[in-house]
C-alpha cells in the first residue's frame, strides 16, 4: 500500500487470545506502528492452539497466533514488576490507541487508567485529583 491510511497511527496492544489481537493485525495491515505487550509469566491462549508445523504443538510456532500477530513488534515483560508496568505506562503515554480486550484488574494492576467520561487512558499519575479512576473493560479509544 503506497500510503497506508494509518501510516501516522501509534497503537498499544494489550489484549489477548484472538478478538483482540486482529483488531490490532487489522490496524497494522492498514500502516499503524503496532506494539503488542505479553505477559512473560503468562502466554496468550492462541500460543498454544493449532495449526502447528508438523503437528507437533510449540507455542514459539502458533499459526493462529502469529495471523492475528503479523505486522506487529512484539514485547513480553513481567507485569508482576515496576519495571514491566513502568514500561507499559511509557508507551500508553506514547500510543494514540489503546485496545484492550482485557479485564480492569488487568489495567488496574499496570497503573493504566481511562476515567469515566474521559475517553482517554492515561497512567494512574496523570489522572487529575477529584476524577474517579474506576477502570472499564474491553475498550479500543484513544489514549
Amino acid at each position: 500500500m503506497r500510503n497506508p491510511p494509518f501510516a501516522d497511527l501509534k497503537v498499544l496492544d494489550l489484549s489477548w487470545v484472538v478478538a483482540g489481537p486482529l483488531i490490532g493485525r487489522v490496524l497494522a495491515d492498514y500502516g499503524a506502528t503496532v506494539i503488542r505487550v505479553e505477559s512473560s509469566k503468562r502466554v496468550d491462549t492462541a500460543r498454544v492452539m493449532g495449526p502447528f508445523p508438523g503437528g507437533k504443538p510449540d507455542k514459539q510456532q502458533s499459526a493462529l497466533f502469529e495471523n492475528c500477530n503479523a505486522g506487529k513488534l512484539g514485547l513480553s515483560l513481567d507485569l508482576s514488576t515496576e519495571q514491566g508496568r513502568t514500561v507499559v505506562r511509557d508507551l500508553v503515554s506514547w500510543a494514540d490507541v489503546l485496545v484492550n480486550l482485557g479485564t480492569r484488574q488487568y489495567v488496574s494492576r499496570v497503573g493504566v487508567i481511562r476515567p469515566p467520561g474521559v475517553g482517554i487512558f492515561r497512567p494512574l499519575e496523570e489522572v487529575p485529583k477529584g476524577v474517579s479512576k474506576q477502570p472499564v473493560d474491553g475498550v479500543i479509544l484513544p489514549c
